[in-house]
């Protein structure tokens, strides 16, 4: 089953599993345990260059979302626009 970028961040967002915002996307990048980053049409050059360098050296997916920074936070809840985000991947126990 192969779920678009919106079912995906829907499910992390009721599992908890989803990082809001380019500092902690990545962040979490870096140290790992991400299987998904969704990046605003509009996100800034650099969050989105970064963005793909880290999540290609992690062999992350990495989703464009098609609408704006603004969009992508009030599909999130928020009350302020989300240029980045990322789906953490799951941990075995």
């Amino acid at each position: 089953m192969n779920m678009s970028a919106e079912e995906e961040m829907k499910a992390a967002m009721a599992a908890k599993t989803l990082v809001i915002g380019s500092r902690e996307t990545l962040r979490m990048l870096k140290e790992g345990g991400v299987k998904t980053v969704i990046l605003a049409s509009n996100a800034p050059g650099s969050v989105g260059r970064d963005a793909r360098h880290y999540a290609n050296l992690a062999k992350v997916t990495v989703h464009l979302f098609s609408g704006t920074a603004a969009q992508l936070g009030t599909f999130l809840g928020k009350p302020f626009g989300v240029a980045a985000c990322a789906i953490k991947a799951e941990t075995k126990k």
